[in-house]
């Protein structure tokens, strides 16, 4: 009988939220674990390409692709722990996230919306500077790069000029992935809470009410 009442009150704690944001939380967590990891792993799966590349170039070019090298794997590390930071982040507000408007699966969304434009941001930013950073030292573009690229495979020889422009287009092509995702979460943000307005109101009339009969 004690599992039995351990198992309902397992399943009224859906009502209230807390298992959702406990799961959520947790495979937040995981998938911070999984990115940091999976840049290490990318990162070092870029440099064997980049030092395959180097065979054939002289000195000169070859002392300019170990610096971009160096130069990519930095934004490469740097932006798998920023991205790693961010889910942790967003993982402790939706464990501590104290919901009065009892739309528990809603405010998630909202936290993991802005999460998702976050990430994004981050990523074409990062897509941006590697391709700053090749256009300078010809160090070349990481094969996972070419995603926020809109999957366009560029030739490691266009030059400085177009390497500016392709790293602002790509910053600013996550600015609007960010402004929208942010814009989707305060519309969210403004249903719940004009739901949770009219319940309130809904309250008091009927508590109004009982009171005036009685």
């Amino acid at each position: 009988m004690t599992y039995i009442n351990g198992i309902i009150t397992w399943i009224e704690a859906f009502e209230s939220g807390s298992q959702f944001r406990k799961w959520v939380s947790i495979l937040l967590k995981i998938m911070g674990v999984v990115t940091y990891i999976g840049t290490i792993v990318l990162t070092i799966w870029f440099l064997f390409i980049q030092v395959d590349a180097m065979d054939n170039r002289d000195t000169f070019s070859k002392v300019l692709m170990v610096i971009g090298i160096i130069l990519g794997l930095s934004i490469n590390l740097i932006a798998g722990v920023v991205i790693a930071k961010l889910f942790w982040n967003r993982s402790n507000k939706i464990s501590s996230h104290s919901d009065e408007s009892h739309f528990t699966l809603i405010s998630i969304g909202v936290i993991l919306i802005r999460l998702i434009g976050e990430v994004g941001f981050i990523a074409y930013v990062v897509a941006g500077l590697h391709v700053l950073v090749t256009s300078i030292f010809r160090s070349g573009i990481p094969p996972f790069v070419d995603f926020f690229l809109i999957n366009i495979r560029i030739n490691i020889n266009f030059g400085f000029l177009t390497g500016i422009i392709l790293s602002v287009i790509s910053v600013l092509t996550g600015a609007i992935v960010i402004i929208i995702q942010y814009f989707i979460a305060e519309l969210a943000n403004l249903l719940v809470d004009m739901a949770t307005n009219l319940k309130k109101i809904e309250t008091n009339t009927s508590s109004e009410e009982t009171t005036s009969t009685s």
